[in-house]
C-alpha cells in the first residue's frame, strides 16, 4: 500500500548519476524495461508535487519493468518558466535522450513557454511523451478560448494525453482522441478503515485558501446550521486579502465563534487527524477542477464529503448524496442538515468511497499508466 509520498526516492539532477542500475548505454529493451523520465513539480508540498510522488513510489514499487528517473520541475521564476531556459540544462537534456519516455505532469503555469521546448527535445531525440493534463478546461486562464485552441494545437505533438475525468476527455478535439485516456486521480487505498455515519456537528474545508474553493459560501452557511455546528478552515493561505474579507463575513454573519482558522501547509499526519475528527467534507469549489487532492483524501479515509455539481466531481464521485446545487449558502446548509438527518445518505457517500479506495488505488493507477507507456514505445 502507498501511503505517505516519498521526494527523497531516487530523485535526480541528472538521470545518469541514479542508483536504478540500468546502464544508460543500452539500447531501450536490452533489459525489457522502460526507461521513463518523470518531468514534474517534486520537493514540494502539495499540489501536483504529492501526485507525482505518488505515482512514481507506486510505479517503483509495483512494476518491474519500469525504471523510472525524476526530474525535479520546481522553479517558481516566471522568467525561468516563460523563457524556457530551464529545458537547457545538460541534465534535462541528456535525461531526456537515454529515456523511452518522458512523462510530464502539465499544468500550464507551471511551464508556460518550457512546454514547448520539452516537446521539441523530444523529438529531436526521438524520445516519445506523455502528458497528464491537469488543467479544468484552461476556465482559471484569462483568454480562455486562446488558451484552448493553443493547447488543441500542443496535442498534436505529444504522443499521448491523460485527463482525470471523462468531462475532461471530452473537451478535448476529437482528433485527438486516439491519444487521450482517462485514468482518475490516484487515491490512497486503507484496508480495514471503519466508517460509520455520525451527528454531523464538525465540518472540515481543508487545503489552499483561494477565492475559488468557495469558503464563502462555507461560512454563510453556518448562519442557516444548528449553533452546535462548527466549520474548521485549514490550510495555506493564498492572498490575505481573502482571509480577511471571510473574518469580516464571518462577523457579519455573526457566526466567527463557531469558525476555527488553522493556516498554513498541514503536514499529511495532521491532515489525516482531522480528516478522521471531521464528521462531513465541503468542498463549496466556485471553479470546476479535474479533481480535488482533498477529495482523494476524504474518499481514501471514508469522509463523507459534500461538493459541488460540476461534471469533473460527477466522474469522481457517483454518489448524488454528495452533491448540493444551487451554489448557495443556503443549498449548502440545506445539504449538510439532510445528511445529518438521514444516516443512509451518509451511509452511501461512505460505501461509494470505500468502492472508489479499491478501484483508484495508486497501485491500480500506475498500471494503467504502465499501459500508456507501451502503447508509445
Amino acid at each position: 500500500m502507498v501511503d505517505a509520498p516519498n521526494r527523497s526516492a531516487r530523485t535526480t539532477g541528472h538521470p545518469d548519476e541514479s542508483s536504478t542500475g540500468t546502464a544508460l548505454n543500452e539500447e531501450p529493451g536490452d533489459r525489457g524495461e522502460t526507461r521513463v523520465l518523470h518531468l514534474g513539480p517534486w520537493d514540494r508540498e502539495g499540489g501536483l508535487a504529492t501526485y507525482s510522488q505518488y505515482l512514481v513510489n507506486a510505479g517503483r514499487s509495483e512494476l518491474e519493468d519500469v525504471v523510472f528517473e525524476v526530474f525535479e520541475w520546481d522553479s517558481e521564476s516566471l522568467f525561468v518558466r516563460g523563457t524556457g531556459v530551464k529545458t537547457l540544462s545538460r541534465s534535462l537534456l541528456f535525461g531526456i535522450r537515454d529515456a523511452d519516455v518522458v512523462h510530464v505532469q502539465y499544468i500550464f503555469n507551471r511551464y508556460v513557454l518550457s512546454f514547448p521546448m520539452i516537446v521539441l527535445l523530444c523529438h529531436l531525440t526521438g524520445t516519445s511523451i506523455v502528458m497528464t493534463d491537469h488543467n479544468a478546461e484552461y476556465k482559471d486562464l484569462p483568454l480562455t478560448r486562446f488558451f484552448y485552441v493553443y493547447h488543441q494545437c500542443l496535442y498534436f505533438f505529444v504522443d499521448a494525453i491523460v485527463v482525470h475525468s471523462s468531462a475532461r476527455a471530452e473537451s478535448i478535439w476529437d482528433r485527438h482522441a486516439v491519444k487521450v485516456t482517462t485514468i482518475p486521480h490516484g487515491v490512497i487505498y486503507r484496508d480495514g478503515v471503519e466508517r460509520g455515519p455520525r451527528r454531523i456537528r464538525q465540518l472540515l474545508l481543508p487545503g489552499f485558501i483561494r477565492r475559488n474553493k468557495g469558503h464563502d459560501l462555507a461560512v454563510e452557511a453556518m448562519k442557516h446550521l444548528p449553533s452546535e455546528v462548527r466549520l474548521e478552515i485549514a490550510g495555506p493561505i493564498h492572498e490575505m486579502a481573502y482571509v480577511k474579507e471571510l473574518e469580516r463575513l464571518a462577523d457579519r454573519k455573526d457566526v466567527s465563534d463557531r469558525v476555527r482558522w488553522e493556516t498554513g501547509f498541514l503536514p499529511e499526519d495532521v491532515l489525516y487527524e482531522k480528516l478522521q475528527d471531521a464528521d462531513l467534507v465541503v468542498l463549496p469549489y466556485k471553479k470546476s477542477r479535474p479533481m480535488s487532492g482533498i477529495l482523494g483524501h476524504s474518499i481514501s479515509w471514508q469522509v463523507p464529503a459534500i461538493l459541488t455539481d460540476f461534471p469533473a466531481f460527477r466522474d469522481a464521485v457517483d454518489c448524488d448524496e454528495a452533491f448540493f446545487d444551487p451554489r448557495t449558502p443556503e443549498e449548502l446548509a440545506a445539504a449538510v442538515e439532510r445528511l445529518d438527518e438521514n444516516p443512509d445518505c451518509q451511509r452511501s457517500i461512505i460505501d461509494t468511497f470505500a468502492e472508489l479506495s479499491r478501484e483508484r488505488s495508486w497501485e491500480n493507477t500506475v498500471r494503467r499508466t504502465r499501459n500508456i507507456y507501451t502503447s508509445v514505445t
